[in-house]
């Protein structure tokens, strides 16, 4: 059996494992698509004649999702499409316009328990048909009431676990500050957090004793609503410690990681997340350092955020001109639990469509 396999950044890490225990994997990718570049993937993938595709659903958004599931459904109409769905519910558009192209293998994936098993038996292909995923077309429902029009509040927000990456040009920038601000300012907007140290000089243990309350694991420690989990010692051989505790990390809403000074494989690390975040400084004394290094890893970093902590208008200047690059300004305070001046407006640039958004929608209730 060959698979495909298209997730997004958040996607179970029992994913590959339980495909590679039932064959070969013929293509892999992994990302956050807008709608060209939803469609070059597809394209990619209908050019290999894969048994199963397993499709996250977060890979891009809704419409774009659907109409590259169409072409590919036209493409390889025998090919068998498995789609993660994550925490989301029956009556989802995105869901019941995949059920409406014939993809009746639906899996949850925000109990990975659970999760395991219903993705085997969608593997073993169980007899999959719309009797079954008749729950998740909006256009079924044995009770529905009449049509009612009502105002409801809704909340739009990330599906599953979201990861931030924060990493520095070079050490001694702030990165480990700017990691604390983050899980700080998401802890106080009500958020489950944790702040996970991958960096390449742990400093965590060391503040310990500052701890403001109980973390959730005993590995941690809380310190501003964020649960902390340090690293004591770094060890490559040993991998990130962020690995090591994804079955923890499971109940937590968002994940940062202080990935500590960039090189190529935390860069990877950065683009595996939701977001990855890069910490410089412009400041004309040592602008050129930093140059050198962003120059050595040749990346233009168009799609991780960059932020800066000092410089001035003239360094910002110098600093884009050298490097196409526009920092975000993320003015340095000695406390991390309290934000600068723009200190909010900025994190909420970078965070982004992270944050969930609330909304008043007049809205058609149909079942």
């Amino acid at each position: 059996m060959t698979f495909l396999l298209l997730l997004s950044p958040t996607a179970p890490s029992s994913v590959r494992e339980l495909v590679e225990d039932c064959g070969e994997v013929l293509y892999e990718n992994v990302g956050r698509y807008n709608e060209d570049e939803v469609k070059k993937v597809f394209q990619a993938a209908a050019r290999l004649p894969g048994d199963i595709l397993v499709l996250d659903i977060d890979i891009s958004s809704g419409n774009a999702l659907v109409r590259a599931v169409h072409a590919f459904r036209i493409s390889r109409p025998e090919t068998r499409v498995i789609l993660l769905v994550g925490a989301r519910q029956p009556g989802d558009e995105t869901i019941s316009a995949m059920v409406s192209l014939g993809v009746y293998n639906i899996c949850e994936t925000d109990n990975e328990d659970l999760f395991a098993k219903d993705f085997e038996n969608c593997l073993r292909g169980d007899g999959r048909s719309y009797a079954l995923a008749a729950r998740w077309h909006r256009g079924f429902r044995e009770d529905s009431p009449q049509t009612q029009k009502e105002t409801v509040v809704i909340e739009r927000r990330p599906v599953g676990r979201v990861t931030v990456a924060v990493a520095g040009l070079a050490p001694g920038i702030g990165c480990t500050h700017t990691a604390l601000m983050l899980a700080t300012f998401l802890a106080k907007s009500g958020h489950a957090v944790a702040l996970v140290e991958d960096s390449q000089r742990p400093v965590f243990s060391s503040i310990a004793g500052l701890a403001t309350g109980k973390c959730k694991n005993e590995r941690g420690f809380r310190l501003y609503g964020a649960d902390i989990f340090p690293l004591s010692i770094r060890s490559d051989k040993e991998g990130y410690l962020y690995d090591q505790l994804l079955s923890l990390l499971a109940e937590y809403e968002y994940v940062v990681r202080d990935m500590g000074v960039l090189d190529a494989g935390r860069l990877r690390e950065l683009y595996r997340s939701g977001r990855g975040i890069v910490v410089t400084s412009i400041s004309s004394w040592r602008v050129m350092d930093l140059v050198r290094q962003h120059n050595a890893l040749n990346e233009d970093f168009d799609k991780i955020a960059v932020v800066s902590a000092f410089g001035t208008d003239k360094d910002r200047k110098m600093f884009q001109e050298v490097t196409g690059i526009v920092p975000l300004p993320l003015a340095w305070c000695p406390d991390p639990a309290t934000l600068p001046e723009g200190g909010e407006a900025t994190i909420k640039v970078l965070l982004g469509p992270l944050l969930p958004e609330r909304k008043k929608q007049k809205v058609f209730r149909l079942f």
